[in-house]
């Protein structure tokens, strides 16, 4: 398993579908950026309910059909990068223990896009708000995924 974990061909193929995903949301942000002047909830560092509930009311029913576009996505996203980063510091015999950091933020992304996709789907009743109390760690968890990346590059 460590051996296909290891394979420069994997890491090829995992960037390879991954970046056509990440474009395609970046670009779906910035329509709803761009006509709304609202950024999604993942772009903030923490929300309310309250905070959620204000977003998607200027968004207006466009942005809130392009945000629902961004989830779909999005369903993606958190895996690809999960396991780019994991075979990355598998590439780069980095300690097990530091697989579980990545794995962590894409676990706390998938928590934050079901949130999200709940908030949508009962707006503009009682939007819950759990998505924004893991917002900052799902982020906290991705720098840190990041920075192990780069620690274990500059080891090599």
């Amino acid at each position: 398993m460590m051996r296909l974990l290891k394979s420069r061909g994997l890491l090829v193929a995992l960037v390879a579908a991954l970046i056509p995903v990440f474009l395609a949301v970046v670009v779906t942000v910035g329509q709803i950026l761009l006509s709304t002047g609202v950024l999604i909830p993942d772009f903030h560092f923490g929300y309310s309910a309250s905070d959620l509930g204000g977003l998607l009311e200027r968004m207006g029913a466009d942005g809130r059909r392009l945000f629902a576009r961004v989830l779909w996505l999005d369903w993606l996203n958190p895996a690809l990068y999960t396991l780019v980063l994991g075979v990355g510091l598998a590439r780069l015999d980095a300690p097990r223990w530091q697989f579980l950091v990545p794995l962590l933020a894409g676990l706390l992304d998938y928590a934050e896009n079901t949130a999200s996709r709940l908030a949508l789907s009962v707006y503009p009743d009682a939007v819950p708000g759990w998505g924004g109390l893991v917002s900052p760690v799902k982020h906290l968890a991705l720098v840190a995924a990041l920075f192990l990346v780069w620690r274990a590059l500059r080891r090599s």
